[in-house]
């Protein structure tokens, strides 16, 4: 299958908040880091970003490259890596998680933080489960996380923008206050995100940033069949990291595959 390759212009515009965004996000590291024990490594991190988990498990000692299609977001962990003196044992791909190839096998294979959603139609999704299948080491482990898209986890569509923080900006004396835009087709469970930076200078003056991604979510049964056809059998399913069932009023959808 050749598919044409995710643009990564638009990563790479917002690289510099991408921290900002999930940079102290923690709810995800302890169901990573079992798999990863579980598992004993190789492992790899597709949508890796600026290193949040690959770079703590590289830190405990666990052999781990990071993929990502976004060279600007790639050069902040490069640069995280290189200040926790762990760069030299952690290889790092610029390649679209759409359609990969890698010359390593790996007991364990992560795609974190709702990063599988970016693959906007059903065939890029099921080319990197493809690819993922290609990648892992006989009975190896494949897990990702998603929003669980019940009716209102999606959120409100018809708000327009609306306010999600304001933190200190990136340069001494700024801020930064990011917004967000979206809407909804349930039709094609399309996703078209707006997200909007305004940078404030000392002085008062303004700097926008902003840039729109179309997302496609799943459903767990849709998302277990293209697990099946990729050739990864569906293992466990929870609602939460803790480990909670699935049922409507859960925020996430959490699964567990292993390559047959």
């Amino acid at each position: 299958m050749n598919l044409p390759a995710e643009d990564a212009r638009g990563y790479d515009k917002i690289a510099r908040f991408y921290d900002l965004d999930v940079g102290t996000y923690d709810k995800d590291y302890v169901f990573y880091g079992g798999l990863a024990a579980r598992s004993g490594g190789p492992i790899l991190e597709l949508g890796c970003g600026t290193g949040r988990i690959l770079t703590r498990l590289a830190s405990a000692g666990f052999d781990i490259d990071g993929l990502d299609i976004s060279e600007q977001i790639l050069n902040i962990a490069r640069r995280r890596l290189r200040e926790s003196e762990i760069g030299q044992r952690v290889r790092l791909i610029k390649a679209d998680a759409g359609e990969f190839a890698v010359d390593r096998r790996y007991d364990l294979v992560t795609f974190p933080l709702n990063s599988f959603m970016h693959l906007a139609t059903p065939s890029r999704q099921m080319s990197c489960l493809q690819s993922v299948r290609r990648t892992l080491a006989p009975g190896g482990t494949f897990a990702l996380d998603l929003p669980n898209p019940e009716p209102g986890i999606l959120g409100n569509a018809e708000q327009g923008l609306i306010p999600e923080y304001t933190k200190p900006g990136l340069l001494p004396g700024w801020t930064v206050t990011k917004l967000r835009a979206q809407t909804v087709d349930p039709v094609r469970q399309a996703l078209q995100m707006t997200l909007v930076y305004d940078e404030v200078a000392p002085s008062g003056s303004v700097r926008r940033t902003s840039e729109t991604f179309d997302m496609r979510y799943v459903h767990r049964n849709e998302l277990e069949t293209m697990l099946t056809q990729a050739g990864l059998t569906p293992e466990w399913v929870a609602g939460d990291f803790d480990g909670s069932e699935l049922n409507a009023d859960s925020t996430k959808l959490i699964v567990v595959a292993r390559r047959r």
